[in-house]
């Protein structure tokens, strides 16, 4: 939530920038504008006329500058509260996973092992998920998410462990 807000509010600060100096300095970013597109691949002659015509219309001229100079997509919506309820479900169901086993099975030991099993397993299958929504290779993100989870799951073992020493 916070991380959406505080991106969205960097986003407006460089709008507003970005707004003052086309009011300041049309010229000079009407220029860099024909630049920009000549990069791109455009005619030098075309990118020119491009740049004349997108600065005709003020807030045109700020999309372009935004998407091209900024890599900021001013029309488009951050959703905070959704996307911490999205992240808080998401850290529920991966943190459930490792759980499992201890909530089915009585003897640690054995639920120790089935969660090592299962949490990579389930993490991978999480990660196939999330794809039929992001259009991503299934086999990618479910590797990367069972990698990094597996990663933190050592980090977090040696965090405790390194503790329980310091704690004696």
């Amino acid at each position: 939530y916070l991380s959406t807000k505080s991106e969205r509010a960097i986003d407006e600060r460089k709008l507003d920038e970005e707004r003052m100096e086309l009011h300041a300095y049309p010229k000079e970013e009407r220029k860099e504008l024909a630049n920009m597109y000549v990069a791109d691949g455009w005619d030098k002659k075309l990118a020119a006329q491009m740049a004349e015509q997108a600065s005709q219309n003020h807030e045109l001229f700020l999309k372009e500058m935004a998407y091209r100079e900024l890599k900021v997509f001013p029309d488009m919506e951050h959703q905070p509260k959704y996307n911490a309820a999205v992240m808080g479900i998401s850290y529920i169901f991966g943190g459930a996973i490792p759980l499992i086993p201890y909530l089915l099975v009585a003897d640690i030991q054995t639920a120790f092992i089935a969660s090592l099993i299962i949490t990579p397993i389930g993490l991978l299958s999480l990660g196939a998920f999330v794809t039929k929504f992001s259009k991503q290779s299934w086999i990618k993100v479910g590797i990367e998410m069972a990698t990094l989870g597996g990663f933190a799951a050592v980090v977090g073992y040696l965090v405790g462990q390194i503790s329980n020493v310091l704690l004696k």
